[in-house]
């Protein structure tokens, strides 16, 4: 969601490593998506990919750019007042760059990304309603699995039975 809004439009295609998150199950080239990732792709309208499986080079150089990032702009660990503060001065920081940086022909990227923007497809009208109430069992260790992904839960939780989140 935040992605699409900042970008002020939304890709017709997006593609996705495997994540536990987006898809439940794979059977041969199929994927079989979890109900809250296929509600946001229904609610966008866009294409999900879907790296193969085993296939780490489908991703191209998504990962070494990544960690590129993170060595140039998250070390060392960046301080604020608060996390939209620290969220703020990345994303600045993060547009300084792009401004900056230029293809292998010398064209600016950001010249290049406003010949792509037209492509967008439009945001949608109502906004996405990210969280749904779902119930679940709070595990010794205060983990939660909620759609075959784990996510931590304050620890007084630890234990509880039955928890709407």
């Amino acid at each position: 969601m935040r992605a699409f809004a900042y970008l002020g439009g939304v890709p017709r295609r997006c593609v996705y490593d495997n994540l536990s998150a987006a898809v439940r199950k794979i059977v041969g080239a199929e994927r079989q998506l979890n109900k809250r990732f296929e509600a946001l792709v229904s609610h966008y309208l866009y294409e999900p990919c879907f790296a193969r499986v085993g296939e780490g080079h489908d991703k191209g150089g998504v990962e070494s750019r990544g960690k590129a990032i993170r060595l140039q702009h998250l070390a060392p660990v960046p301080r604020g007042d608060n996390l939209t503060v620290i969220a703020q001065l990345l994303i600045s920081d993060l547009e300084r760059a792009f401004a900056e940086r230029c293809d292998l022909e010398g064209r600016r990227l950001s010249e290049l990304w406003d010949q792509e923007r037209p492509q967008l497809m439009a945001l949608p009208s109502t906004p996405f309603e990210v969280s749904g109430p779902v119930t679940v069992e709070i595990s010794s260790r205060a983990l939660v699995r909620v759609e075959g992904a784990w996510y931590s839960a304050p620890s007084r939780w630890a234990r509880l039975r039955r928890y709407c989140l």
